[in-house]
């Protein structure tokens, strides 16, 4: 874990007018109090010119956002998306909130339009506890991947690498929100934009505009909604050579000929890695030396699903955080009501001196709401486990169990788009030197 203290969501505060939201913090409107769900699709959707260029079918499409706020945008572009998309298309929407709002407050902004009501309680059951860090979830049956940063802009696009093919640039007006609109971040966005990408915004403020010229966007004004007489909207025609952040240490394949994928062992990580392409769109073939999935480490009777968490910040915390948001907000739509795994809870006990030390740091970091980690006493701990215990403990009520087995199976066994090979031992990888294929072999050298 590392040395430095997470510190605690300063989630947003919201006074309300006439019932339309705004922003204690900012002293400013989450959207237009004309029509906010019209104004979402002037500026961004049309602003982006989305429809035209959805219909030509694209297979992946990705959008990011500065400002998620209540998810107005979001949900207004996924269901643009599906009057337009084809069945295995997929939306991927990435956006940033450092003031997120909490569950009833979206609810509440949300629920006067209408038109997103068949949405709406996909949205909100997905919608993520507000701890800090990145949250990664699927909806509409895989149809639309959010990824949502709950930090900082700055913080989130010097961790970004992505080639988005629109920007919503939202946020509160620069002049409430400075933070939001400076050169560093239209730089950052610049160098997250793919060839020809798109943006728009409700604002028309000159420093914003020369700004992201500047920065490679041909710019222009567009009659703006309700009462603003301008708003921006342009694409990304030239890069600056400052736009474009170092490449990384990896390179990405952006596209592939064929989307096959062999997958050797059977157990947990190969069932949830074969779920996930095919999910995407590939055919896998998942080998095994075995007579049945899941007989190694993966066949033990049972696992548990929690996370360790700390108070203080680091790669290895962030990647468990992630790991347990990620399994837990999945998992239902992997494995269903099947008894193969159950959402009950769990308990861990503060048995000595050090643990007892670890649990109160953790609780006194107020990382974690109430509803996803809280701190009982013994007798309290007594009365969730239904035995007597004699320790103070952690709660998490949205852990519980797995049988790694039975969930290895099922996931492989319901997918057509998964091919099982069982009984053959994999002895050989290699790649064709000229068409790059590569070839897997058995134990005699047989082509697998």
């Amino acid at each position: 874990m590392g040395t430095k203290r997470i510190l605690p969501i300063e989630a947003a505060k919201l006074t309300w007018q006439e019932g339309n939201p705004r922003s204690s913090l900012f002293d400013d409107i989450y959207f237009s109090t004309v029509d906010g769900l019209a104004e979402s699709k002037q500026v961004f959707i049309e602003g982006n010119q989305l429809i035209k260029r959805w219909q030509s079918n694209p297979q992946q499409f990705v959008i990011a956002e500065t400002g998620f706020g209540s998810g107005l945008n979001f949900l207004a572009a996924c269901k643009q998306w599906f009057s337009q998309a084809s069945e295995t298309a997929q939306l991927h929407y990435i956006a940033v909130e450092k003031h997120p709002l909490n569950p009833g407050d979206i609810e509440r902004i949300l629920s006067q339009f209408a038109p997103l009501d068949e949405l709406l309680e996909d949205f909100l059951k997905c919608y993520p506890p507000l701890v800090p860090g990145i949250h990664r979830l699927s909806l509409f049956g895989g149809k639309v991947y959010l990824t949502l940063a709950f930090m900082d802009v700055e913080s989130w696009l010097d961790s970004l690498d992505i080639q988005a093919d629109a920007w919503f640039l939202d946020g509160f007006a620069p002049a409430r929100n400075p933070e939001m609109w400076s050169a560093d971040v239209l730089r950052g966005i610049a160098g997250n934009t793919a060839k020809q990408g798109s943006f728009s915004t409700f604002t028309a403020a000159s420093q914003v505009r020369k700004t992201l010229q500047q920065y490679g966007f041909q710019v222009e004004k567009v009659a703006g909604f309700g009462g603003k007489r301008e708003a921006l909207r342009g694409s990304l025609t030239d890069v600056a050579p400052c736009a474009r952040p170092s490449k990384p240490w990896f390179t990405h394949k952006q596209s592939f000929q064929t989307k096959r994928a062999v997958i050797i062992g059977a157990g947990l990580a190969g069932a949830f890695t074969a779920d996930s392409l095919m999910r995407r769109g590939w055919q896998v073939t998942v080998i095994d030396r075995h007579a049945q999935p899941a007989r190694e480490a993966s066949g033990n009777r049972a696992g548990v699903i929690f996370s360790k968490l700390s108070a203080y910040d680091g790669l290895e915390y962030r990647f468990f955080q992630q790991a347990y948001l990620y399994t837990v907000a999945h998992l239902p739509h992997i494995l269903g009501n099947r008894q193969i795994w159950s959402q009950c809870g769990m308990l861990q006990l503060a048995h000595n001196e050090k643990e007892l030390q670890r649990q109160q740091n953790l609780l006194q970091a107020k990382i974690w709401p109430d509803q996803w980690l809280r701190f009982l006493n013994a007798e309290q701990a007594s009365q969730v486990a239904g035995v007597s215990l004699q320790h103070q403990a952690l709660y998490f009520p949205h852990a519980g169990w797995v049988a790694p087995a039975e969930a290895c199976r099922h996931i492989i066994g319901c997918h057509p788009g998964i091919q099982l090979l069982l009984g053959s031992e994999v002895s050989v990888m290699e790649r064709d030197s000229r068409s790059r294929v590569w070839r897997i072999l058995g134990a005699a050298g047989e082509l697998l």
